[in-house]
């Protein structure tokens, strides 16, 4: 059996470097860096995460994209070749969503691999934006669903979405 391979993607603060970490089988590799400015975090993505986890019987290598801008053309690397992208949308922030497309915009008109979204930091959020996300990325996307990174189940269910896809 082949091993699939998932790129999640999102912009800063969405839970791409957590998520994979929930889902892999042993220490993800990774290239967080120190942020000059902390706002909301210390560490960033600057090149990738890579985890490997076997989901419903399927080896699969999961690649985490950085978030920011700057780093459009890791996000098209890494989503060459995919067989499934994980986009997660941070709901906490005002901008979220506009950030989102954004990102994502040159990405989507390249790929057709399946898409699912996860809308991340809930808990945090002033309002429900599930709607607003359906709008933006729902005729693309397999599955929308509330998520928390930090939960192994949640992460499952999204690339398992992507899975049964194929």
């Amino acid at each position: 059996m082949s091993k699939l391979k998932i790129v999640v993607t999102g912009p800063v603060c969405a839970g791409k470097t957590t998520f994979i970490h929930s889902l892999a089988e042993s220490p993800p590799a990774t290239t967080e860096q120190r942020v000059r400015n902390p706002s909301d975090k210390s560490k960033t993505t600057v090149a990738l995460d890579f985890g490997r986890a076997t989901i419903g019987g399927h080896p699969v290598n999961l690649f985490g994209t950085p978030g920011q801008a700057r780093f459009h053309y890791m996000r098209e690397i890494l989503v060459d070749g995919t067989d499934g992208l994980v986009l997660l949308v941070p709901s906490d922030q005002e901008d979220g969503i506009e950030k989102t497309r954004k990102l994502m915009a040159p990405l989507m008109a390249k790929m057709d691999s399946p898409l699912v979204v996860g809308i991340t930091r809930t808990e945090l959020a002033q309002s429900p934006i599930r709607e607003k996300i359906r709008d933006s990325f729902g005729s693309r996307a397999l599955q929308i669903e509330r998520i928390d990174a930090r939960k192994e189940d949640h992460c499952r269910c999204l690339v398992t979405a992507l899975i049964n896809r194929r």
